[in-house]
């Protein structure tokens, strides 16, 4: 079964053939910066036509054929992962795509904190989720008030809670991001 034309096309490549993996069968991966990751689940064989690949399998019958691949579209980058990756490959790669695409986080917190943000039409509304058992500390460098304890925002995220912060927007533009 084949990339289907229309995302084939800004992805920069074709997949012409599915290679499932049985349970606890895993292949190992080597990215373009040289860590090594494992996939597991599925693989598939990608024919590169714009994209460039940013990590390959190292055994098995794809051998050296694109597992990751990036491809260069508009002012983007468009990424296709032909395989499942374990949490931490996965959390590499998107610390990767993060950081190649200077997206800025909306807070500093700690990754098992969810953040999101929603916008009014003059403020943005902060959803915080604090998935640890333990405090976590927020900091979203501009003063907030928290609308469920309905108290200034000191940063500190108790265990398990959430918080839903009113914050003065940060682009008065509307329609920005």
């Amino acid at each position: 079964m084949a990339t289907p034309a229309r995302s084939g096309t800004w992805l920069g490549i074709r997949v012409d053939e599915f290679y499932p993996l049985f349970d606890a069968e895993a292949r190992p991966l080597v990215t373009s910066a040289g860590a090594r990751w494992t996939a597991s689940d599925w693989t598939e064989n990608i024919e590169l036509t714009t994209a460039t690949a940013y990590a390959t399998y190292t055994s098995g019958p794809l051998q050296g054929s694109a597992a990751i691949t990036q491809n260069s579209v508009g002012a983007g980058t468009a990424s296709y992962l032909s395989t499942r990756l374990d949490a931490a490959a996965l959390d590499d790669f998107i610390g990767h795509v993060i950081a190649t695409t200077g997206i800025r986080p909306l807070a500093s917190a700690p990754s098992q904190v969810e953040i999101t943000r929603r916008r009014g039409p003059r403020h943005d509304f902060v959803f915080a989720i604090n998935h640890l058992p333990v405090d976590a500390r927020v900091d979203l460098d501009v003063p907030s008030h928290d609308l469920v304890t309905d108290r200034a925002f000191d940063g500190l995220l108790a265990a398990g809670t959430v918080a839903v912060l009113r914050v003065e927007r940060r682009d008065p533009t509307p329609g920005r991001e």
